[in-house]
Parts: structure tokens; sequence; C-alpha cells
């Protein structure tokens, strides 16, 4: 009705509520950039003063018209938004993305940038290529990292509120016949790979998604906080330092038949480097499954040492010692009863012929608890650092002091974490 009490045509009454359903989407992506630029420690005045807010809205959005809702300049894709932000002075900056499937492979080299979606079931990034079809993607060649959706190679990145999924057909290719023309021999597919140049990484209320090779490592720390990663094959892995706190580390099924009491999955292959005092660490994580994975069907991890070229050949690193510890984790059924596996290598003579055991590696299980928990006498042993004493319960405590040296903004969301999961 209008102020004189008349009823309002159809028209009128559908345009009012179309009005004033426009101000409270404004409202409330002003809202999410707020907490989301307070998090990162930015003031979102001077932010969007200066022209470093940018937002990402579907075509339909913008073909439709619905520019009024963008906070700043306003793209149809991720890939153009980063563009625009590369030619501005921002010492940091933020893409807002809206509801949608944006189809796009990025890298996101911008230092200090956040890059915010609504949800991880709403605002979502995908592409689909595997390794196989990736190698001129990817500086050195390698088409594992270059089949990556999102990749980042830069410092202070914040990821929130999204999906990052690599949807590549790995159970159609998994279950080919080997000698099947159509089969891709290389079908690792990353969803997002965290580069060498990147440090001080976090993700928060993200999903990542994809099957062999989900999240690849290879840059300096990152955080994954209230998280879930997927997949099935080696589905994090890398020499980074990557703390997950309250996650879930999701276990999918194979594509092929999985012959009872045999592996058909593995969560983690680090390949921390020996110098490195620690790699991977899960506190407080669920380790779950897709249903079809069979029981005692997934290992823990298995130390990865990557074929490199030395003075005296081209061979598996030595110095590749992975380190992985998982801590006050819940393990589903879905857990080996081994634990852990190993893992074949490259020898000197070219062939993979070395095997590199479990027990080579730095593999610790400590205070964790669910169906998928065994006595494993060989992996109860008590972790330390290097140059350190026998682990006591604080150890924990060491390892987060550690990973958050000069980064303010991961101490207090570890901190916040710990807090509210005790």
């Amino acid at each position: 009705m209008n102020r004189r009490g008349h009823c309002l045509p159809n028209n009128a009454l559908n345009w009012a509520l179309s009005f004033l359903l426009k101000r409270i989407h404004i409202v409330f992506l002003c809202l999410q950039v707020l907490v989301v630029s307070k998090a990162a420690g930015e003031e979102i005045t001077k932010t969007v003063e200066s022209g470093c807010s940018v937002s990402v809205l579907s075509q339909a959005d913008i073909g439709g018209g619905d520019t009024e809702s963008c906070v700043g300049q306003c793209f149809a894709m991720v890939g153009d938004a980063l563009s625009y932000l590369k030619k501005t002075d921002c010492s940091s900056s933020l893409i807002f993305i809206g509801k949608g499937r944006y189809r796009e492979k990025i890298v996101l080299d911008l230092p200090g940038l956040t890059l915010a979606g609504i949800g991880r079931d709403q605002s979502h990034i995908v592409h689909a290529l595997p390794a196989g079809a990736a190698a001129s993607y990817d500086r050195d060649g390698w088409g594992t990292p270059g089949s990556a959706t999102v990749t980042i190679n830069a410092s202070d990145v914040v990821v929130r509120n999204l999906t990052i999924e690599n949807d590549f057909d790995f159970l159609r290719n998994d279950g080919l016949e080997k000698n099947n023309p159509q089969r891709e021999a290389n079908a690792q597919a990353v969803a997002l790979l965290l580069d060498s140049k990147s440090d001080r990484v976090l993700l928060q209320g993200v999903k990542l998604a994809s099957h062999q090779d989900t999240l690849f490592a290879r840059g300096k720390r990152a955080i994954v906080i209230d998280s879930m990663v997927t997949g099935n094959v080696d589905f994090i892995f890398g020499s980074g330092q990557v703390w997950f706190e309250n996650s879930e580390l999701i276990s999918r099924k194979r594509g092929k038949a999985i012959s009872p009491g045999t592996l058909g999955g593995y969560i983690s292959a680090p390949s921390t480097q020996l110098r490195d005092s620690y790699g991977f660490v899960f506190n407080h994580c669920m380790l779950g499954a897709e249903q079809g994975v069979p029981d005692g069907s997934v290992a823990l991890g298995r130390p990865w040492h990557p074929t490199r070229n030395f003075s005296d050949g081209r061979y598996a690193d030595p110095d590749a010692v992975g380190f992985v510890l998982f801590a006050n984790s819940v393990f589903g059924a879905h857990i080996s009863k081994r634990g852990w596996s190993s893992m074949r290598g490259t020898n000197k003579d070219g062939k993979k012929t070395l095997v590199f055991a479990p027990e080579s590696a730095r593999f610790y299980e400590w205070n964790n608890r669910g169906p998928g928990v065994h006595a494993r006498t060989q992996r109860e042993r008590e972790f330390g650092l290097e140059n350190g004493g026998p682990a006591k319960s604080n150890m924990l405590d060491i390892l987060r002091g550690y990973h958050v040296a000069d980064w303010a903004d991961g101490k207090k969301v570890l901190e916040a974490g710990s807090q509210r999961m005790e």
C-alpha cells in the first residue's frame, strides 16, 4: 500500500521490492567488505577512497544492469579485476566476488591482496585442466603446477569464503584401462598452487576441490582454517609450511575399483626440506570420506622425494625429508591401520626403483581419536624440533610460534581458532 492506504499495482510493487532488495544487497556487500578488510588489517575507508576495492559479478548480473551492487569498479571476471588493481598504486587491495561460477585460470601475484566471496557454496572459481595438458603454463614446463586453477605467488594474500576447484574428470579417466588411448597418463589436477614467492597466505572459510594433487604447497608459510580440502591421491603435497586448523580433509572415491586391503588414497605427500623444522601441521582437523571410500583404504601420507637435477645426475632429492603432524584430530574409518605408506623415487639410473619408507620421514601422530586411530608403535614416538628435546604438550605452541613469527594477522587468527575450539 502507498502512503494514502491505496494498494500499489503489481508493477509498482515489484519495482519497490526490487529496489529494497538491491539496497539490502548493497548493505550486505559493504558489511562483507568491512569484515574482510578488518580481518586482513586494512582500513576500509582508505581502501575504498583510493580505488583499491573492486567487485566481480556474474555476467547475468552485469547484463541485467545490477552494477548498483558493485563495491568500487565492477568486473565480470576475476582476472580482469586483478589486471585493473595491478595498474593502481595500492599497498593492499580487495576483490569481492559475488555469487556464481567463474570459469577461469588466474595467478594472484599482487602482495597484500584479499580475495573474498560470499560463501564457499556460492562463490566458485573453477577450471578444468590436467597436468598432461598444462606444461606451457609453468615456468619450468612442469604440468602439475601448470594445471592449477588458482596460483598464489605473492606475500600477505588472503582468500576467504569461496571455492577453488579443478573439475577435470578424474573419475572417468581413472576408470579407463592404462592402454586406452583416451586415458590421460598425467591426471594430476591442482586446484590451488602456493608458489615459490608466497608467504603469509591465509585461507579461511574456503573449499579446495579436486582429486589428485588438490593443494600444491611449494612456497613458504600458509594457514588454512575453517576450511575443507577434498581429493584422493596426494591431495595435500609439497615442500611448503602449512598450518591446518579446524578444517576438514575429505577423501574422495576412485574411478577404478579398490581391492580389499589395498590403499586407494593418500592424504599428504610432503617433500619438506631437511633444513626446515616442520612442514604440514594438522591441528583439530576432521578426516572424513565420501560415500564409496572403503574402510582402511586411505593412508595419512607418504614421503615424496621429487626428482631434481644435481651435478652427478637427475634423481630423487635425498634432502626432501617430509614432515607431517596430525594432532588433536578425528580419524574416520577410512584411515588405514598402517597409517602411513611408502613412495617410489627416481634412482641415479633414471629408473623409479628407490623406495622411501615412512620410517625415514618425519611423520607424527599425537592425541588423535576416532575409528581410524590404531596402535602404531613406530609412529607414536614423541616429535621434536631441530635441536630440541623431547616434545611435551606445549610443543604445538612452539610450532605455532615458529609459524606466525613476524606474521601478526596469522597469530591473531590461530589464537582465535584455538580459543574457539577449546
